[in-house]
């Protein structure tokens, strides 16, 4: 009753553009309340690009210069930017949720998070960013010696994802370690009103559990390495795919291909694939029911019951065919 109709829902979601892992998997989904979505490179493209720079002239070339082997958007932008050739310090550090640091000519260098910079004792200067611009700030030595604005338009489906989800009766939060003005800017533009920002890897495994306990089953969708723990806590975790085999696809339940479209039409494949299962419970318990008491009772010759028996089985195969047709 169940294997047949999770082979052809997990066919019929890989035609669709989504590679999910397991079939239990696709069971979970069909039972989520609510979604949790990263906003960079989840709800954006995940392509930003800088758009103001602050404070003393050799910020950027510090921060590329420091960022030269980053995977991180934000650090990659950075380098593209400055476009300068430049080689990763020997004692790169990434500390997920908040920045990067090493050494460049001798001297220690950070970029990252304001608070993360607070937190280690360095006072942080006011900048007056543009609206839903993340500042990403340059520490060189013991102060801070200014920062860099970035910027990252939306995923052009995002809008229309989200009206899916939530005609399918799912909640939405949007879950980032980016700062608040940033991640408020891309709540406001997709009516977005949970919103969660700051967060470090262990805080969105926190509000993850706080979002179980008052929704039930969560689904996580991420795609960078920060959202790696979350993806693996969530009851089901999906990576968005920006080519490459980084840790949040090999951690997720599932992997979109490059963009959020089939997102809505998997939870629907999901909780079709489910309705099948059940009703082919239905038919099993419904057969043998019948069926049982008759051979017992002497009324079904070895002949007829030879027939009859496979008959069960093509019953519920012709049940799970049905999803051959579904189109996500």
């Amino acid at each position: 009753s169940t294997p047949a109709a999770r082979a052809l829902g997990l066919a019929r979601a890989l035609a669709a553009g989504a590679l999910v892992k397991r079939g239990d998997a696709l069971e979970a989904l069909a039972g989520v309340r609510h979604v949790v979505f990263d906003k960079t490179g989840t709800l954006t493209r995940g392509e930003p690009a800088v758009v103001a720079l602050f404070g003393a002239p050799e910020t950027l070339a510090l921060a590329a210069a420091l960022e030269a082997g980053s995977e991180h958007p934000l650090g990659r932008a950075i380098v593209a930017h400055a476009a300068m050739p430049a080689e990763p310090p020997a004692d790169f550090i990434a500390e997920p949720g908040g920045g990067v640091r090493g050494t460049i000519a001798g001297t220690p260098v950070r970029v990252g998070h304001g608070e993360w910079l607070a937190a280690a004792g360095f006072a942080v200067p006011a900048y007056d960013a543009p609206p839903g611009a993340t500042l990403v700030y340059v520490a060189h030595g013991e102060r801070v010696v200014g920062a860099i604005a970035l910027a990252d338009p939306l995923r052009p489906e995002a809008a229309d994802v989200l009206a899916q989800l939530r005609s399918l009766g799912l909640g939405v939060t949007l879950l980032t370690g980016d700062a608040a003005e940033a991640a408020n800017a891309v709540a406001w533009q997709l009516g977005i009103s949970d919103v969660r920002s700051r967060a470090t890897p262990a805080g969105k495994l926190d509000a993850l559990r706080d979002l179980r306990a008052r929704h039930g089953a969560v689904l996580m969708v991420g795609d960078g390495l920060n959202d790696a723990p979350a993806l693996a806590a969530a009851d089901v975790g999906v990576a968005v795919a920006r080519g490459g085999a980084d840790l949040a696809v090999v951690t997720a339940d599932a992997v979109l291909a490059g963009d959020l479209t089939a997102l809505p039409g998997l939870v629907v494949l999901a909780r079709r694939t489910v309705a099948v299962i059940h009703t082919n419970f239905r038919l099993s318990a419904l057969y043998n029911a019948i069926a049982i008491p008759l051979a017992v009772a002497g009324l079904v010759g070895p002949l007829v019951a030879a027939v009859l028996m496979p008959l069960s089985s093509l019953a519920v195969m012709a049940s799970a065919l049905r999803l051959a047709k579904e189109t996500p």
